[in-house]
């Protein structure tokens, strides 16, 4: 594997070195692993050999999509078109990428993701407007403060923190402002987030 297509090498060989750890310690069938890929401009061409290649050792992916913030409101998600999808090329290119994951997904190959969030992903990439339409996970920091998501800190930020939450009525205050900073939100392609919404339609 080419670890100089990853938006992290350090990361990914770190990744990659504990799933040999775990092998060589006879703890991998022990363990459930899900390879976590951001797939981008830079491993467009290989993800899906990347994929094939962890399935064929049991390994899962969980595909998400790199999207960027265009208009600077995010704080952790900067305007970036380095790995975004931005071209009507690189749109088509992302577009065929996903056909052919939906594909090794139904033939059997483990990828985590639903094909309802891959068709997903083809129709967001470009405008990134993918919009969730409940609270599907709690962000907390490492002061233990409540964000709005992992992108977004919200006016929750400044009013929550993880200890309010037993109190019901504080609750019900966060989960107002939460779905107000929402609101607010130009959208993303988080799969935690559109996942959970099917999860709860059915």
């Amino acid at each position: 594997m080419n670890l100089t297509n990853s938006i992290s090498p350090a990361k990914s060989k770190c990744g990659l070195n504990l799933i040999d750890y775990l092998k060589e310690n006879n703890l991998f069938n022990k363990s459930k692993i899900i390879v976590y890929t951001v797939l981008n401009k830079k491993n467009v061409d290989t993800v899906v050999n990347d994929i094939k290649h962890f399935s064929s050792q049991g390994i899962s992916s969980y595909i998400l999509p790199f999207h960027w913030d265009r208009e600077e409101r995010f704080v952790h998600r900067k305007a970036n078109t380095q790995f975004a999808f931005v071209t009507e090329e690189d749109v088509e290119k992302f577009g065929k990428v996903i056909d052919q994951l939906i594909e090794l997904k139904n033939s059997g190959m483990l990828i985590n993701n639903t094909e309802e969030y891959l068709k997903f992903t083809k129709e967001h990439i470009q405008k990134l407007d993918g919009r969730c339409t409940m609270l599907s996970e709690i962000r907390i920091n490492c002061d233990g403060k409540l964000m709005c998501c992992c992108d977004k800190n919200g006016e929750v930020f400044n009013h929550f923190t993880i200890f309010d939450l037993e109190n019901e009525n504080k609750l019900n205050d966060f989960l107002k402002m939460q779905e107000s900073d929402r609101a607010t939100c130009a959208g993303c392609l988080w799969p935690s987030v559109y996942e959970s919404a099917i999860r709860e339609k059915k």
